[in-house]
């Protein structure tokens, strides 16, 4: 910000008209929202070339991200920014400029919109007139978040003014304002929920129909779900083609909604087709549903539907696949998991794999020990998981080893099982294995778990490495030693005092003497 200020050159000169086009769509092009404030001055106080294209650039800047953030731009506007010194044009904006800023495009609306959003309650007043007099669209949001104004006027017009824009060819814009719509509900200053209540049946209607099949295909994931939720309750036949396309989107919770139209309308072998995609979606809420679904099922792929849940990456449905599949078969599913485990792949073996884990026996080890070393991150936190259900003390080097080499994420799950057994550990012994770098970094977070004692031990050791990087997090370690120190702990024996001091003394270096000091007066009073 403070090289863009330079470039701009408020402070101490005036732009030069031929720079600034260049300049301006430069900066616009950035996205970057914290240039509004900084620009707003220069839409009033230069010439009206300049002041034209400041403003266009303002609201390219801003538009993007409208009406989303529009309650924290209006909040963020009222107040100078860090750059500006003294009265900026902005802040000692009179309400008859409002009346000579061109409203001619959206662009224009959108800048009017942002001086509604001023402090002086005259000036937002006078915006909230000159967007009443608008009729495309663009001023809605501006006059939805005017309407809970706390100065009564100005809250009054406002309101007024969204009223009179409760009609069927008004319901586009208001789908794209659902979540504005939303936050005004909740609002304590002024009651406007009768007016979200009225902008609700405007989208129940036969009007807002079509708005709302729209406003189902956005890519915004608010208006998209609230859109899906309200045709739902109104209208219920949602164009099967609709659904069906929906079933393939990003959206979990749209999915959802679709396979329940699908599971709805459809009979026959397409549901099963579709209670199949079902069991195999991303979602674990979706798959739990289908599941339930071929539980209920009379259809002759019940069964091996079910038997595939006994693979699923989710515990709970393996669970209950495997109470169902016993129900059914009398037989156990961990047969299953042992045949199934050398020929599977992807998401499947992940769940083989916890399957085992789930009901194997500690001779089961021996199946999982090769996926502690996978090529997928994923496969190795199962085998991880697996291989310490059945047998603690076979996997424990293999868990080390993770812990101190691989990736943070497997790492994390190898430290979550070791600290169950942190006393039982050869501590001196990991520690040496880390050596330095990251691996001592992920040993004293799980020497967290030590007395206070000997965790300290360990952190002042790491405070006389030379990694810059592990003294920077033992420094953090050691703040917080020091922060949750407890005094009314048993006194540290003598020897133990000799021994921490000599270390303390090793890592006690400049840039560090004043915690160190505070950390030493600790260990010798202890």
């Amino acid at each position: 910000m403070e090289e863009l200020r330079k470039r701009l050159g408020w402070a101490d000169r005036a732009l030069e008209p031929r720079k600034v086009p260049c300049l301006l769509t430069e900066l616009a092009d950035t996205g970057e929202l914290a240039l509004v404030r900084e620009l707003l001055p220069l839409a009033f106080d230069r010439g009206p070339e300049v002041a034209s294209i400041v403003r266009l650039a303002i609201a390219r800047l801003v538009m993007p991200h409208l009406p989303e953030l529009l309650p924290e731009l209006d909040e963020w506007l009222r107040h100078p920014g860090p750059g500006l010194k003294g009265l900026s044009a902005w802040h000692v904006l009179e309400t008859d400029a409002i009346a000579k800023l061109p409203f001619d495009s959206d662009a224009d609306i959108a800048f009017v919109g942002l001086c509604a959003s001023h402090w002086n309650g005259r000036v937002r007043e006078a915006a909230v007139a000159r967007l009443s007099s608008a009729h495309g669209g663009a001023e809605l949001p501006f006059l939805l978040w005017r309407a809970n104004d706390w100065v009564a006027p100005v809250a009054t017009r406002a309101r007024t003014a969204v009223v009179a824009r409760i009609t069927d060819g008004y319901a586009a814009s208001f789908v794209r304002c659902i979540g504005l719509v939303a936050r005004l509900a909740l609002a304590k200053r002024n009651d406007l929920r009768d007016l979200g209540a009225s902008i609700e049946d405007l989208l129940l209607s036969a009007g807002g129909r079509q708005a709302l099949a729209d406003g189902m295909q956005s890519s915004n994931q608010r208006i998209r779900r609230r859109c899906w939720e309200l045709f739902e309750q109104r209208w219920k036949d949602v164009p099967i083609d609709v659904a069906e396309a929906a079933t393939h989107g990003g959206d979990p919770v749209v999915r959802r909604l679709a396979y329940d139209v699908m599971l709805r309308i459809v009979e026959g072998d397409r549901r099963d087709r579709i209670l199949e995609a079902a069991l195999h979606d991303a979602s674990a809420a979706i798959r739990s549903i289908a599941l339930d679904c071929w539980i209920r099922s009379t259809s002759p792929l019940a069964s091996e539907m079910i038997e595939a849940s006994l693979f699923d990456r989710a515990p709970e449905l393996r669970a209950r696949a495997r109470f169902v599949w016993r129900q059914r078969t009398g037989l156990e599913a961990g047969p299953s998991y042992r045949e199934a485990l050398p020929t599977a792949r992807g998401s499947r073996l992940i769940g083989t794999i916890y399957g085992i884990g789930e009901t194997g026996a500690s001779s089961d080890v021996a199946l999982i020990r090769e996926y502690v070393r996978h090529s997928r991150a994923l496969v190795r936190m199962a085998a991880i998981r697996a291989g310490w259900r059945l047998d603690r003390t076979a996997v424990q080097p293999l868990l080390i080893d993770a812990l101190l080499h691989d990736t943070p994420a497997v790492a994390r799950e190898a430290r979550l099982c070791l600290e169950h057994v942190l006393p039982s550990l050869d501590q001196e012994e990991l520690w040496r294995r880390a050596a330095a770098g990251v691996a001592v970094r992920r040993v004293l977070t799980m020497f967290r778990q030590l007395g206070k004692w000997d965790r300290l031990l360990y952190v002042l050791r790491a405070l006389s490495t030379e990694d810059p990087d592990t003294v920077a997090f033992a420094r953090g370690e050691l703040a917080s030693w020091n922060n949750g120190f407890n005094k009314t702990y048993v006194p540290l024996p003598a020897a133990d005092r000799d021994r921490l001091l000599l270390v303390a003394n090793r890592a006690a270096t400049e840039g560090r003497d004043d915690l160190m000091r505070t950390v030493r007066f600790t260990i010798e009073h202890s």
